[in-house]
């Protein structure tokens, strides 16, 4: 590949990150004004933190918990400080009044501020998660077409408002990216890691165990080209 080649991949390449992170953008602001980040009674960020919102959401353990240790970790002095800029913040205060609603609730107890802030930054680190590993998925189903590995993450993304409006819930992120692995491990023949990350998508989300079901029809057909299963 001649250095021209390289230099007009880089430019490619680097369109394409701006776009995923505009996209990536886009969802975590759907996901600021659903209903989910403030006033959905069944569930609250601070009952499923506590363990204590309605069945099935206590049992969709990672993110909440993981949330909740980083809060707790946290030293007071910063919480209050930064629960103090995040109130004084313009930038904050736009982003959540395009849910006025939202916004009313969480202006009204500025103490949980922070506590949305690090749901954010979870949820946002989910995202970009997920649009690394489709990549890599992409790369690794369609060796011979770099453009599918480029038009992946796009896809998936775009799916996320179309699926999940008005609705999206705190865990859904970790359950794209979370899956992305599972299937990006299935892809790659990595047993083991495919079964960490199959343990780890359950605790977010129990309805992950149907993955296995696709780790099933991957063995069934391997077994099937290897002449291990009669035809």
């Amino acid at each position: 590949m001649s250095a021209s080649e390289i230099r007009s991949r880089r430019i490619v390449f680097s369109l394409f990150i701006v776009s995923y992170v505009l996209l990536g953008a886009i969802v975590v602001l759907a996901f600021i004004q659903s209903p989910n980040f403030g006033i959905n009674p069944r569930m609250t960020i601070e009952d499923m933190i506590d363990g204590t919102a309605f069945r099935p959401f206590v049992y969709r353990l990672l993110i909440p918990k993981l949330a909740g240790l980083l809060v707790y970790l946290t030293p007071s002095s910063i919480e209050i400080n930064m629960n103090a800029f995040l109130q004084s913040s313009q930038w904050v205060w736009q982003i959540l009044h395009l849910n006025p609603a939202t916004a009313r609730l969480i202006f009204s107890q500025p103490t949980i501020l922070y506590t949305r802030f690090v749901i954010v930054l979870i949820v946002s680190l989910c995202i970009a998660g997920y649009v690394c590993v489709q990549y890599r998925l992409g790369k690794v189903l369609f060796p011979q077409s770099w453009a599918v590995a480029l038009f992946a993450p796009i896809v998936g993304l775009l799916i996320i408002p179309a699926c999940t409006l008005p609705s999206l819930m705190m865990y859904d992120p970790g359950v794209l990216f979370l899956s992305a692995m599972c299937y990006y491990c299935l892809a790659k023949e990595q047993w083991k890691r495919y079964c960490f990350w199959l343990f780890i998508a359950s605790l977010n989300k129990e309805t992950a165990i149907y993955i296995v079901l696709f780790y099933g029809l991957y063995f069934t057909r391997a077994c099937h080209a290897n002449n291990i299963l009669p035809t």
